[in-house]
Parts: structure tokens; sequence; C-alpha cells
């Protein structure tokens, strides 16, 4: 069968956590059940105690429960983590949304975007820009700094950051992205490098070629920190890309007027994140 095409395919949406308790677990678990979504929803848990396990099944959710070193750079492995689990789950999957857990809510089920706006590109994957220029963002720009130097800051810094908060696409894309963030961060001594990686990345060939580059107007992702973030705001406005986003009480709307499938850093938000809490106990 040619890749893609079998439409016995099932979508998985995927996250790792490590940390967290179930009340910090609700809104993303929630927010996708809610959306009418059908495929797997899986939570990979790093170090997670039985109850907790117990209690995320309870939810309806898949759990695969990992261990780790005591030193181990978590937020660098999870990217091996779910590599592993999709090479093991290898021609079960269509298209795999792999999201933040902790900051994140479902507006609407992914899997009609990605119908209507990635199969007809051609491409394999969706970016979700920030809707800044790295030389723009502080803490994105001194993160390629501090993990991969100036000479890749040089070859970025006329970019548009890319957030490796929601990786989605093709399984076998998302799969091998992970790989490349992972195998990139796994020498680099500093603990958060995975953003800078994928930034890198996205910025480079063939991933540049082989991805949809959304922006707000599309309405796929929200990265809030930038564009809504309160104590933010007055110091990006003259660069961002694009209008801001609307929040009417319910819902995260962009210029359009349209509900953005995916809301990322919420949680800078206080107005939002007592909504979503609230919403999803």
């Amino acid at each position: 069968m040619p890749p893609h095409s079998p439409s016995d395919k099932k979508d998985l949406v995927i996250g790792v956590f490590f940390g967290y308790d179930l009340p910090v677990l609700k809104p993303w678990i929630r927010s996708i059940k809610q959306t009418g979504f059908t495929g797997d929803i899986c939570l990979i848990a790093l170090d997670a105690e039985t109850a907790l396990l117990e209690q995320i099944r309870g939810e309806g959710v898949m759990v695969v429960p990992m261990r780790t070193g005591p030193n181990s750079p978590k937020v660098i492995e999870r990217f091996l983590h779910v590599f592993d689990f999709l090479q093991k789950q290898e021609g079960k999957y269509r298209f795999v949304v792999f999201a933040d857990v902790s900051d994140l809510v479902f507006q609407q089920n992914p899997i009609p975007w990605l119908e209507k706006n990635l199969i007809p590109s051609g491409k394999k994957l969706v970016a979700a820009g920030e809707r800044i220029l790295v030389e723009h963002e502080e803490w994105n720009a001194n993160e390629v700094r501090k993990n991969f130097g100036d000479y890749f800051y040089n070859i970025v810094k006329h970019k548009e950051v890319q957030c490796g908060g929601v990786i989605a696409g093709y399984a076998d894309y998302v799969r091998d992205m992970c790989l490349m963030v992972f195998e990139m961060c796994v020498r680099v001594p500093y603990f958060g490098a995975d953003q800078a990686a994928y930034i890198i990345l996205m910025s480079i060939e063939p991933w540049w070629s082989v991805t949809l580059h959304q922006t707000l107007a599309d309405a796929w992702v929200l990265n809030a920190q930038v564009t809504s973030q309160p104590d933010m705001c007055d110091t990006y406005e003259p660069y961002l890309l694009e209008s801001r986003p609307t929040f009417d009480g319910s819902t995260v709307r962009n210029a359009d007027g349209k509900p953005f499938a995916i809301v990322h850093q919420y949680d800078r938000i206080p107005e939002w994140t007592n909504y979503f809490t609230e919403k999803y106990l």
C-alpha cells in the first residue's frame, strides 16, 4: 500500500509528563476527549506512581509507564520515548499530534484541520510558529546561542520561532523529527536544548520543505506566551508578525474570529488559566 493512504489507520494524540498530578493533567486529557476525537490518546508517564497511572486510565487514556535515571534530562528524553513508541507501533497510525501536557488544551478536534490543510498541501508535518522572529524573542535567541553557538544563531536569527510544544503530521515524520531533536540535544550540557534544536531543524532541509508552516490566520495552534502574556505584550508588540488573538470568555480566537484548534501556554494568562482549569476539573 502507498504510505499514508490506508483508511484503517488510526490517529493519535500523545504527550509525555513527569512530576505532575492528575489536576494538572485534566485539562489536556478532558479537552481532547470533549472535542469528539476518536483516535488513541496516550500519555507516556515518566517515573509516575501506580496510583496516578490508575487515575489516568480511569480517564480513558492509554498510559505507558517508563522509569528514568536520577539525573536523566527528562525534557530531552521524552522525545526518545515518543520515537520509540511510534517505532514499535509502525504502520498503526496516520496522523500524530505530539503535544505538551501541562499548559495545553484542545479547543477542537485537530484531525479535521489536518485533513483539510495538511493533506492537500502535500506536506508531511505542520509547524506551529510563535509569530515572531528569533532575533526579536530574547529567550529563544539565548537558547539557540547557549546550546548551539553563534554559528547556528546566525543561520536562524531572521527566521520565525518555531515552537516544539506541538509537533504534528504523519506518524513516520513526527517519529523521526522526535529522534532528530533528541540526537541534537543528547550531548548538549544544558537542560532545555530541545526548543533550540527544533528551531534549527525547522529552518533547514529537508524539514523546512516537508513542513506546512501555519500562521495565526490558519487557526491551528496558538503559542500564547509571546502574543498574549500580559507582562510581555508591550515588549513584543512591535515585532509581532500578526494581530493578537482574542478571548471572548470561553474561546481563544484569531483576529478573524476563528477558534484555534489548540491553545498552548494558556497558563501564562491568568484569565485563561482560571477558565480552562475550572472547565476541566
